[in-house]
């Protein structure tokens, strides 16, 4: 690993690392979420691109979803079958809001948090269950960094954020009380899950995006689309790349300064068959007392993870990289230990301590190969 103050660079795909051996799995701790991060993500084609190919049709559609517009490129044989694809896919897409949505009072996740006891096995739907079996899985890997359970203590420090205000340590206490995935217990062959604490809340940020671009991605390959790229609020996900070209040409503006607004540097990255993500608090934190808190919240103290921060991840699965931008942040240094060997990915990491002006940087082994390769 490397450890410099400024400058950057990114490398390639494994098999899904999930395991297959389903069981029930105890689980347990934490987990804040990030929406975009500290750089601007734009995709970029040509007109050789998108007109130069007999064979293809190229089709390109938005939607709000998921709290953000979610974009899916695709290149198709015709326009009646792009017009199919992007339907069914965009029909996927709101069964998933439909049943992770933690906002969403009636959304099946919301609905078991009204009606669940303690100790009972509750039934849930296959999108639900893959979200909390992928939930439990990075918690394991992660040694409770990543919480499916976190909710209590993201609905409180939410509440710090409109409010510029500590949560009072009662109320603290009493949230990271009903955290903790070793209080439920999972049956993924049975799709049911037992929650043992009573009011327990699962949130599915961290996570939900990335998966959400995962499934989709697999629905487009069962439809016979090879070449596509999603873009999920900033998670992005490519499979082949457009017909005649190497990769999609994704711009990433990397910011030379955690302190001054507007001062990056653009970076092109060729990306196909892997997935992008990025996490930070440039835009989502608060001021309270004095010290800047990000909207990230810390496992070990319920707040929002003090100083400025903002990681990058590439990973095989837009899910993974999802997870770990936000587990960088949380874990800072340390972020090589949490990666376990069966997944390749490579992530660049910066730094602005409080008590700094300079931007610690931290990269893994293959992070700069990408920056001048893209996909191999």
């Amino acid at each position: 690993m490397s450890i410099t103050t400024n400058r950057v660079r990114p490398r390639l795909p494994v098999n899904d690392p999930i395991k297959k051996n389903r069981q029930e799995i105890p689980g347990r701790f934490f987990h804040g979420r990030v929406l975009w991060g500290w750089f601007i993500v734009s995709v970029l084609f040509s007109s050789c691109s998108l007109f130069g190919t007999e064979q293809t049709h190229y089709a390109d559609r938005v939607e709000p979803l998921m709290g953000t517009d979610i974009r899916i490129q695709l290149y198709a044989s015709d326009a009646e079958e792009a017009t199919r694809v992007l339907e069914s896919s965009f029909d996927l897409l709101v069964s998933l809001e439909n049943s992770w949505s933690h906002f969403d009072e009636q959304s099946e996740l919301s609905r078991i948090h009204a009606t669940y006891s303690p100790g009972e096995w509750v039934e849930m739907s296959e999108e639900l269950a893959i979200l909390v079996e992928r939930g439990l899985q990075a918690w394991r890997w992660t040694d409770g960094k990543f919480d499916l359970t976190a909710g209590p203590l993201i609905e409180l420090w939410r509440i710090s954020r409109r409010t510029d205000r500590l949560p009072a340590e009662d109320a603290l206490l009493e949230a990271m009380d009903r955290v903790g995935s070793e209080w439920i217990r999972f049956d993924a062959d049975g799709r049911r899950i037992q929650f043992l604490k009573d009011e327990m809340r699962l949130d599915p940020g961290g996570i939900g995006k990335g998966l959400a671009a995962d499934l989709v991605m697999e629905h487009l390959k069962e439809q016979g689309i090879e070449h596509a790229l999603i873009d999920a609020g900033g998670d992005l996900l490519a499979s082949a790349p457009p017909p005649g070209e190497m990769g999609w040409d994704v711009w990433l503006e990397l910011p030379t300064s955690l302190k001054t607004e507007g001062v990056v540097e653009p970076i092109r990255l060729s990306l196909a068959h892997q997935a992008v993500a990025t996490s930070g608090d440039l835009f989502q934190f608060v001021d309270i007392d004095g010290i800047r808190y990000s909207h990230i919240v810390d496992p070990s103290s319920g707040l929002g993870v003090e100083g400025l921060h903002q990681s990058t991840v590439i990973a095989p699965k837009a899910w993974l990289a999802d997870l770990f931008a936000t587990v960088a942040i949380l874990e800072g240094t340390g972020i090589e230990n949490r990666i376990p060997p069966e997944v390749d990915l490579e992530y660049l990491l910066l730094r602005k301590p409080l008590s700094s002006s300079d931007i610690l940087r931290w990269e893994s082994d293959g992070w700069r190969s990408w920056m001048h390769q893209g996909s191999r």
